[in-house]
């Protein structure tokens, strides 16, 4: 689509802990469409883990943010997982 913008950028505000954050912006993005943020992270199986974040969602239109947590067995096999799903804005 012509009329799609996307951007990505580290910024320094607004941060929730640390000094960076990601920046991710869309605009006239098709239906269907979708921008993704990914991170690996290898961890020790059969211990407790706890997952955290935060998300600033300054603006939301015909959109929605979804977080993935996957889980891979050492052969790279999805075992398992669960999402997050936003559909509003949230700033704060």
């Amino acid at each position: 689509n012509p009329d799609m913008a996307t951007g990505m950028a580290v910024v320094n505000t607004p941060v929730a802990s640390g000094t960076k954050a990601q920046k991710i912006a869309s605009s006239a993005m098709p239906a269907g469409e979708a921008i993704f943020v990914l991170q690996d992270l290898a961890v020790e199986g059969n211990q407790p883990y706890t997952f955290s974040g935060q998300y600033y969602i300054e603006q939301l239109a015909n959109a929605k943010v979804l977080h993935y947590l996957l889980f891979y067995d050492a052969s790279g096999v999805n075992v398992g997982g669960t999402t997050i799903e936003r559909t509003t804005a949230h700033p704060g």
